[in-house]
């Protein structure tokens, strides 16, 4: 038994194992991605934040607290438009590249939005699995107006239909068919949690299991035109 675990693993030990996070605004990506990240014991990484130092730095203000929104999705798209729409995953690969950690831990990218930026990171990975996190249109905007940021406080229904949008022209909502498992936040944390701990189980590298070989996925984004989807098709 331990003999055929350890050829088993000896393959597969050394190489970079990942899961995407991905979900529309305020549905609970960073909750599922903090959970699933401590059940694969892995190395998590909010693509927010990167992204809120990258504007912070370019708009020169003291603080990521200080950047509205509306600021973080200009500088977004100013970013993509310099640096193509992988920008994210680019500067998550430089991070990975300096951590001693990888690849002997998995790592959890949460908050993707791109289309073009998980190819770029399916080439970097060995393995890589996405997640999609489901909530309805109420209770995303419930939870967007209770998060106390202050560029947030009087969130309304309109601002959160337009953020939809904006994350519809980058791809998002794509991922609702082509994620390789789907979460779904409307029935509470525990429920939440109960759906990550099963997820985990499939995904885990504490076991030795390694994820199923994938093939490249980079051709199913090769569309004559993007298709822009309402959230509640990922049923």
């Amino acid at each position: 038994m331990s003999e055929s675990r350890d050829r088993y693993e000896a393959p597969t030990k050394n190489l970079r194992k990942g899961v995407v996070v991905i979900g529309l605004p305020g549905a609970g990506k960073s909750t599922a991605g903090e959970m699933l990240a401590d059940e694969l014991d892995a190395i998590e990484l909010e693509t927010g934040d990167i992204v809120r130092e990258g504007a912070r730095d370019h708009f020169d203000v003291d603080s990521t607290d200080d950047l509205s929104s509306d600021a973080l999705g200009d500088y977004s798209t100013m970013r993509r438009d310099v640096d193509g729409g992988d920008y994210v995953a680019q500067d998550i690969i430089d991070r990975l590249e300096a951590a001693d950690a990888v690849p002997a831990k998995p790592v959890v990218v949460i908050g993707m939005r791109d289309t073009e930026a998980i190819p770029a990171l399916e080439l970097w990975f060995d393995s890589l699995a996405t997640v999609w996190v489901h909530a309805p249109f109420d209770e995303r905007l419930d939870r967007l107006q209770g998060r106390g940021r202050q560029d947030e406080s009087d969130f309304d229904a309109d601002d959160l239909v337009r953020r939809d949008g904006r994350e519809s022209m980058w791809g998002t909502p794509e991922w609702a068919f082509w994620a390789d498992a789907k979460l779904r936040n409307e029935w509470g944390v525990d429920a939440l949690r109960e759906q990550v701990t099963n997820l985990a189980v499939r995904l885990s590298f504490a076991s030795g299991d390694a994820f199923h070989e994938r093939t490249t996925r980079s051709g199913r984004m090769e569309r004559n035109e993007r298709t822009t989807c309402m959230e509640g098709s990922d049923d």
